[in-house]
């Protein structure tokens, strides 16, 4: 039997967020978009310690990605959508080599009630056409609601943007189902011939997975 499967990566964004402003309303950016995209100099070696592990991180995902595609198998990697990874010699390799899609959301459409835009790009995969945000002047266009902004911290003295990270659950319903559905239309001539390949099912009312060889 040929396995196939999905890879996600989850990628740390501490190092790469955007989130991080030169405002005092949180941790300053350890980057920018040109000359020190990899690093700034002279930061403290807290600071210097994690730029260092998310720029080798980033290199060892480049190798993983690879191989698993060359595999052929379906390759999620995720990351904010104004995250400075994508701008990454490392993701324009990956992208320049491979077919690949680029899949961005909004977790408001999810229920949750931060706009947070957010990509996922999958390789070997599907465009998932996640929902959007249409809003304008910072209102959801689900809600009507103002967004809440990820700024500061909370009453518990957990930043906005840590209490943001969890993926809403609709949304992983919504990625599992279409890399479901993908990878069946991709493998249907196979499995019409018998060929044992994993199937997985799903419940929709809870929204929890299972996985059973069939």
């Amino acid at each position: 039997m040929t396995a196939r499967g999905i890879i996600h990566f989850g990628f740390p964004c501490i190092t790469w967020s955007r989130a991080r402003k030169k405002d005092n309303l949180g941790p300053p950016p350890l980057r920018d978009d040109d000359k020190f995209l990899y690093g700034f100099e002279n930061l403290n070696e807290r600071d210097d310690k994690a730029v260092k592990e998310g720029n080798a991180m980033l290199k060892i995902i480049e190798g993983l990605i690879e191989l698993a595609v060359l595999h052929d198998v379906l390759v999620i990697l995720e990351n904010p959508a104004s995250s400075r990874v994508w701008k990454t010699e490392e993701i324009n390799r990956l992208t320049s080599r491979f077919s690949h899609c680029w899949n961005s959301t909004d977790y408001c459409q999810y229920g949750m009630p931060w706009k947070k835009p957010t990509t996922f790009l999958t390789f070997n995969g599907p465009d998932m056409k996640l929902k959007r945000c249409h809003g304008k002047e910072g209102f959801c266009s689900l809600t009507k609601r103002e967004h809440v902004k990820l700024e500061r911290k909370a009453k518990d003295g957990r930043y906005w943007t840590k209490i943001a990270e969890p993926y809403p659950e609709g949304l992983c319903s919504n990625i599992a189902k279409s890399c479901i559905d993908f990878l069946y239309e991709k493998h249907k001539t196979e499995i019409s011939k018998g060929v044992r390949l994993h199937k997985v099912f799903g419940n929709s009312k809870t929204e929890t997975w299972e996985r059973t060889d069939v």
